[in-house]
């Protein structure tokens, strides 16, 4: 589906580019894109709730085969970019996109502020929430966090580091959340290794 579209205006846009050569320098590429859908939970029969609550808020075991280039959710729990990409260095930064004005009640992503700084984790996170705030335990590094809600209009972008947590909660209003996910990251230096003679 994301091939169809014409992502120029964002991937070619000098401001961008300058931005993320600010952050992962100039040998970066696009590593990943996927367009997300946020499914309004009374379209989704009781059964499959049960299931999704279970199991995973990841609704494409439920999507025919052809509809499956959206990867469709209904609230996610907090969780690191880089659980996507296992044994990797979290050398990336994801972009986050709005195609549609997204309220409070339409899944709106959620961010806690500063939790990349304790690295990357395995999910699923030890949080623990307070009044306002959160306190995040990661690994022997505990961060007092506070939560960021996205709430914004179509063209809203959003960057992150690959292990900030992240996530939301049900869509409850009548409406679909359509967003862009891309993943940047560096080019690996390939080492050449040095024959002897």
């Amino acid at each position: 589906f994301i091939d169809q579209l014409n992502i120029g205006f964002l991937i070619k846009n000098e401001k961008f580019k300058k931005l993320l050569e600010n952050i992962l320098g100039k040998n970066y590429y696009l590593y990943a894109s996927r367009a997300i859908c946020g499914v309004p939970l009374h379209y989704l029969p009781e059964w499959i709730r049960e299931k999704m609550i279970l199991n995973s808020p990841n609704l494409n075991q439920f999507i025919r085969e052809k509809f499956k280039s959206i990867r469709y959710f209904n609230g996610i729990d907090y969780h690191m970019d880089l659980i996507d990409f296992k044994n990797e260095e979290s050398d990336f930064v994801t972009v986050y996109v709005y195609l549609n004005k997204v309220t409070k009640k339409m899944s709106p992503l959620n961010l806690l502020t500063g939790s990349h700084y304790g690295g990357a984790q395995v999910f699923p996170h030890k949080i623990i929430k307070q009044k306002r705030n959160y306190i995040y335990h990661s690994g022997k590094k505990k961060i007092n966090t506070k939560k960021k809600i996205l709430i914004g209009d179509s063209g809203d972008a959003w960057i992150w580091h690959g292990c900030l947590l992240h996530g939301s909660e049900f869509n409850t209003s009548h409406d679909a959340r359509f967003s862009l996910r891309f993943i940047f990251r560096k080019k690996k230096k390939v080492k050449i290794k040095k024959k002897t003679i």
